[in-house]
């Protein structure tokens, strides 16, 4: 059966109008799927970097677990110690008040030795003036005062032994005050004990301090791990979701394909009904001169039109083009030829 040339142009400009949409849906396909592309390795290289941050953080929450460890001895072992140097320290000052009272008992013994030491030293230096005094009354003459130097010797005898006794009982306040002095002494190194005591105490609590900084130091690295964590969820939550949307758009993108070559395997033609359709048309030319020149004119428009929109839209399509741009060599060939023919 022949067709007419209207029937055969009306063809080729579906056959164009297609091939003009698919290059059309192809070329916005492909840039929404370059925009896609680009979009996933923005997020890609963002993940990549956010993924490097929490690898870091990882190892310095390991660094910090590792110090928590060993501020977690410390702190025992400065509780144990403060334990220890608090009931030393109890100790120190139920000794200290006892050292209080003892070295003011000591103070005033020692004020009223003192006190009884120099009226000792006045009795004997009166008791020494009164013996050179009695001295001077003894008279060289026996004979004559017999009975008064019998009475100065027993005066001065008696001033012996009364400052005898006096220095017996000045050596018994120098040994108590000597006591005194050792006992003093010894106060003096249970206070320097009492200081170290004291030095020891604001130590203890000066790491007490220290604890307790490092404890809240703790809590606010505790807290930063528990946000990166958050951020570490949201973020693989977020990978998982855009790996889903990727998916997907690798099936569509698949379909569409398929649906494509299909459309385009449908509006093959075959080379068999092109043979059919040149003989056709060589016999409409050799039928009529003045249709095959307004056939002329029009398939040579349109093989213009058809070939600019193949150079720029056709490029890079499969089998189907090369085709199409074939069929249309030949029919502007045969169409060239047509006055020789007739």
């Amino acid at each position: 059966m022949l067709l007419k040339p209207s029937q055969h142009t009306q063809e080729w400009k579906s056959i164009m109008c297609l091939m003009i949409d698919f290059h059309k849906y192809k070329s916005l396909y492909i840039n929404d799927h370059l925009d896609k592309v680009k979009e996933i390795d923005d997020n890609n290289e963002q993940l990549g970097k956010l993924t490097a941050q929490l690898f870091k953080l990882i190892d310095l929450r390991q660094e910090i677990e590792k110090k928590k460890v060993i501020y977690v001895d410390q702190e025992q072992q400065l509780l144990f110690q403060k334990e220890e140097l608090q009931i030393e320290l109890e100790l120190a000052q139920t000794e200290y008040q006892e050292i209080n009272k003892e070295d003011q008992n000591l103070q005033n013994e020692e004020e009223e030795l003192i006190r009884e030491l120099e009226q000792l030293k006045k009795q004997s230096n009166e008791l020494c003036i009164q013996r050179d005094k009695a001295k001077s009354y003894i008279v060289s003459s026996p004979e004559k005062l017999s009975n008064d130097r019998d009475l100065s010797r027993e005066e001065l005898t008696l001033v012996d032994q009364e400052l005898i006794q006096r220095q017996k009982v000045h050596q018994k306040l120098q040994y108590k005050l000597d006591g005194s002095t050792e006992k003093l002494n010894q106060v003096k190194e249970y206070l320097s004990i009492l200081q170290s005591a004291l030095y020891l105490k604001e130590t203890a609590q000066t790491a007490k301090r220290d604890i307790t900084r490092q404890q809240s130091h703790l809590v606010e690295l505790k807290s930063n791990q528990e946000n990166l964590s958050q951020e570490y969820n949201t973020l693989r939550n977020a990978k998982k979701s855009k790996e889903q949307k990727e998916q997907q758009y690798q099936e569509h993108y698949q379909k569409l394909k398929e649906e494509t070559q299909q459309i385009i395997d449908s509006r093959k033609l075959d080379k068999l009904d092109l043979t059919q359709m040149y003989e056709q048309l060589e016999t409409l030319l050799r039928d009529s001169k003045d249709k095959c020149q307004l056939e002329r004119r029009e398939q040579m428009k349109i093989s213009r039109i058809r070939e600019h929109q193949l150079s720029e839209s056709l490029r890079g399509i499969t089998a189907l083009e090369e085709y199409i741009v074939e069929y249309c060599e030949i029919i502007k060939n045969k169409i060239i030829n047509l006055p020789e023919m007739m």
